[in-house]
């Protein structure tokens, strides 16, 4: 499927769920720099593959915006697709709110896999967007992609203390004086790098990254770790 007809499929969902844009961040649920293969949904729909960048559909225009590193390999990429790029940065070029807010009118939808779109995001378009619904649990480019990547849900190993200078339990005696000292209860933690090094474990999940996909919670009692159980030696 080209990307003519991944849009075009994408619009007929959008109408569907009755949806006026669709936004497709460059994101996993874990906000990781790095995406897992099966996560590069932007990827997908637009044939851009840089690093950084959003996609919004709408029922006329599809349009991406990128940072200026990709400026040429956007119009490279995007060239012969209905695509418009937006330039980041540059004069007289709208954020993707201010876009939205002027072509979306009071009590339409607007569509999201919340699941990745960072909660400072949803936050402001919250604040910028009064009057329009965000539908945020519609995986819609997931739904067209029929050849999707599955997860690589690799073994971890243990990464032992004479690397990481630190045991766990220390490491999450830490954490608890943190805790303790800001008069909170638990913290959950949502970063790869970050559960793998509170865990010392590694992985193989993301190419060139040595993580395992998993969160966890610390609390002064407990420390969760929650991970595929395929994933458990």
């Amino acid at each position: 499927m080209d990307i003519k007809n991944r849009i075009a499929a994408l619009r007929q969902k959008m109408e569907q769920y009755s949806l006026s844009a669709y936004l497709i961040p460059s994101s996993d649920p874990h906000q990781s720099e790095y995406l897992p293969e099966n996560y590069k949904t932007r990827a997908y729909i637009s044939g851009f593959t840089g690093s950084a960048g959003t996609v919004v559909v709408t029922k006329t225009k599809s349009i991406l915006w990128t940072d200026g590193r990709y400026f040429l390999q956007a119009e490279n990429q995007l060239a012969g697709t209905e695509i418009e790029l937006y330039k980041m940065g540059e004069p007289g070029v709208p954020s993707i709110n201010e876009f939205l807010k002027s072509v979306l009118n009071q009590n339409e939808k607007l569509g999201m896999d919340g699941k990745v779109v960072s909660l400072q995001s949803y936050e402001a378009m919250q604040k910028d967007l009064i009057g329009i619904e965000l539908v945020t649990n519609l995986d819609l480019a997931g739904e067209i992609w029929t050849d999707r990547p599955a997860p690589i849900l690799s073994t971890p190993f243990i990464h032992e203390e004479k690397y990481t200078g630190k045991s766990v339990q220390e490491k999450i005696a830490e954490v608890r004086k943190i805790l303790y000292a800001k008069h909170a209860g638990s913290t959950v933690i949502g970063a790869l790098e970050d559960v793998c090094y509170l865990f010392n474990i590694r992985g193989r999940d993301i190419r060139c990254n040595p993580v395992v996909t998993a969160y966890a919670i610390v609390d002064q009692k407990r420390a969760v770790i929650f991970i595929a159980e395929k994933q458990l030696t």
